[in-house]
């Protein structure tokens, strides 16, 4: 995935400037530091999500669904997480807006009296409150705000849509 952004950020780059040649046009030195700017925020953004990330994300929020007080989330356990599906969704100038990231995780349930047991991956929005979205926005590490363990009641389950919600400070 880390291969796939600096990719496209360098592509746009190259892009822009041969654009800029081919019409015959001087290159905006403006332009180009705007889009080294970019580029590296996404690298910084991106480079927070990394496997230990998630793996420390996996193993708290099954922690978290464990000891909730609802009995719904109790019947879950998370096996894995995984990067969002899309790109925007960690990137920077969406997440500023969205104040989440859209990742996706493995869910294991326990089958109750209605309900088979399941594998399947479902949406996980990891929600970033106003201290995790300055510390994301810096590229600075989220793990600071799981790594004591996510507090139940951070967690929601939207049945319907079978999304979970983890809701950081």
């Amino acid at each position: 995935m880390q291969s796939t952004a600096n990719f496209f950020g360098i592509a746009s780059l190259i892009g822009y400037i041969f654009m800029c040649n081919a019409r015959g046009s001087s290159i905006n030195t403006t332009s180009v530091i705007t889009l080294c700017i970019i580029f590296n925020s996404q690298q910084a953004c991106h480079s927070m999500l990394t496997q230990e990330f998630f793996t420390l994300l996996e193993y708290t929020f099954t922690h978290a669904l464990a000891e909730s007080d609802n009995e719904e989330l109790r019947r879950y356990w998370c096996d894995g997480v995984l990067y969002p599906e899309w790109e925007e969704e960690y990137l920077p100038q969406h997440v500023t807006k969205s104040k989440e990231i859209i990742l996706r995780a493995w869910m294991e349930g326990r089958s109750g009296k209605k309900k088979p047991l399941t594998h399947q991956i479902h949406p996980l929005h990891l929600g970033l409150g106003k201290l995790s979205l300055k510390t994301y926005l810096r590229g600075q590490d989220l793990s600071k705000w799981i790594i004591e363990g996510i507090d139940p009641t951070w967690v929601t389950l939207d049945e319907k849509g079978m999304t979970f919600f983890i809701q950081l400070p």
